[in-house]
């Protein structure tokens, strides 16, 4: 076989390790940049660090059936400085030297224990050089070039070490192939990256209103529902559930107009919310609207103070006239505690609902509170 041949093989195996390569990259990109379709981080995390560990050992294991040598096995640690992920940039620079140890210590028995260092130690102060790379150069597109060239430079050196001091016959077409494919798909990782985070955080996006009321800004039913109404009675968090109906609000509706209407809608729910920000955390609570003019409040916790905020409320609303029209806001309220109902969220909306409606029936602008049983003593 002519030399020109003998190039001609090596480029052709070098393109088959380079579309594993990127099919594999396409497979870490999906599960890095698309973790929030998976309930759980640590089992992502675990997927992740597995898909490094089995990426490095097959590079390892096709270059060196394809080609006699070693390359692209720094792919992985490529990838995660890509996507400035510190943790598995540096499992990735960990993982590399040690599974090319560990396959050359299986597969070629020969190799001595002082070649296996030669190589971890190499690979870690590599390692080493590229995380203070990272810290250092600003420009992502330009820590990914640089990071190419040195592991390029690296897996040369290796290969140099691998075949005892001699390199290899076409090491200047090897230098050419390892140095453009560890630069070209580290850009294309930097571009695709920068492509999936864009639609990532779109989709994040499009979740957060999914579960938004388009009118108020709040919670709305589905929202409830997952959070609240459906969550199994095993649970012993205690809650507070407060359920707020807009007085003859359909009368509003009806007469003005479902844009007054709206706009009612809009100031009960800023109004509600200004109310209980001022006395709770924002991780202490959370308003929905659950449905034409009702609200639902979540509280953490059994509030037994409850009425204060409630009065508070009521006082504002007292206070409160609405533009254009001089027309008088109340608000019917009922309030319930899920420990009255042995932790059951769903029965605790149903007492909170009846409450409610009592209001109602005895004249409105109101509130009801479910009792709280004695303490024994």
């Amino acid at each position: 076989m002519s030399e020109g041949d003998t190039d001609m093989l090596f480029v052709y195996h070098y393109g088959i390790i380079l579309i594993f390569a990127v099919s594999t990259i396409l497979s870490l990109l999906s599960i890095q940049e698309n973790r929030i379709f998976i309930g759980k981080p640590m089992f992502s995390n675990l997927i992740y660090g597995f898909c490094c560990v089995a990426f490095t050992y097959n590079i390892v294991s096709l270059s060196r059936n394809f080609l006699s040598m070693e390359t692209l096995y720094y792919m992985p640690l490529l990838v995660m400085i890509a996507f400035r992920s510190y943790w598995f940039t540096f499992l990735s620079g960990v993982t590399a030297p040690i599974v090319l140890s560990l396959y050359l210590s299986f597969w070629y028995p020969n190799y001595s224990g002082v070649l296996v260092i030669k190589l971890i130690t190499s690979g870690l102060f590599t390692l080493i050089l590229l995380m203070l790379i990272t810290l250092i150069i600003k420009s992502r597109l330009f820590r990914v070039l640089i990071s190419a060239m040195i592991v390029s430079l690296v897996e040369f050196y290796q290969n140099i070490i691998l075949n005892n001091g001699q390199s290899l016959n076409y090491e200047c077409l090897q230098i050419f192939l390892t140095f453009l494919g560890n630069i070209a798909l580290g850009i294309f990782v930097y571009w695709l990256s920068n492509k999936i985070s864009q639609i990532t955080i779109d989709i994040q996006k499009k979740l957060l209103d999914y579960d938004r009321d388009e009118l108020t800004g709040l919670y709305n039913y589905r929202k409830l529902n997952k959070d609240i109404l459906n969550v199994a009675s095993l649970s012993t968090s205690e809650l507070t559930l407060v359920i707020i109906d807009i007085d003859y609000f359909k009368k509003f509706n009806d007469t003005y107009g479902h844009t007054y209407g709206n706009i009612i809608l809009q100031l009960v729910a800023t109004s509600v919310k200004q109310i209980v920000s001022e006395r709770f955390n924002r991780s202490e609570y959370k308003v929905y609207r659950y449905g034409g003019e009702e609200l639902i409040i979540t509280l953490n916790g059994t509030v037994t103070d409850i009425n204060v905020m409630l009065e508070e409320l009521r006082l504002l609303f007292n206070n409160l006239s609405i533009k254009d029209h001089n027309q008088q806001l109340t608000l019917s309220i009922g309030v319930s505690f899920n420990k009255n109902h042995n932790f059951d969220n769903l029965a605790t909306f149903k007492k909170a609902d009846n409450l409610l409606y009592q209001v109602k029936k005895e004249g409105r602008d109101n509130y009801l509170i479910e009792l709280l049983p004695k303490r024994k003593k």
